[in-house]
């Protein structure tokens, strides 16, 4: 463990989200905010780490996601791209969802539009669905 992170593991919220007995409350989600340039990707970036020491692939998929308030690209700072990152990274991580999802949207493939879009409701549908 990083002594530059050491701060975060310690504390009471972090303990709390990382106990397997508590994730009926939050979900698994872990929330982390603050000012540009105090270090959030770095904490982000040891407690991924952490997690996927903790959380094995072979017990649980551990995926995330980083808002960028202040990116040029709509998807970095919406939620519409944080459901396509975590589906993505969920179909990487359990190729065996990748026939549900082409299933679900199969129609799509027909549609004449060069880019297919999905919406923040089709893909947490399908988070749903497979969870």
């Amino acid at each position: 463990m990083p002594a530059t992170c050491r701060w975060l593991f310690e504390h009471v919220a972090f303990k709390r989200w990382s106990d397997d007995g508590q994730m009926y409350d939050h979900q698994g989600f872990f929330w982390l905010k603050g000012k540009p340039g105090c270090g959030k990707s770095t904490v982000m970036k040891n407690t991924l780490t952490w997690a996927r020491k903790k959380w094995p692939k072979d017990i649980q998929t551990t995926v995330h996601y980083f808002f960028n308030a202040r990116a040029r690209g709509i998807l970095e700072k919406s939620s519409l791209g944080l459901y396509r990152s975590v589906v993505h990274q969920i179909m990487l991580a359990c190729p065996e969802l990748k026939a549900s999802f082409l299933d679900k949207f199969a129609d799509r493939g027909e549609q004449d539009d060069a880019e297919v879009e999905w919406t923040e409701n089709e893909l947490q549908d399908f988070l749903v669905e497979v969870a």
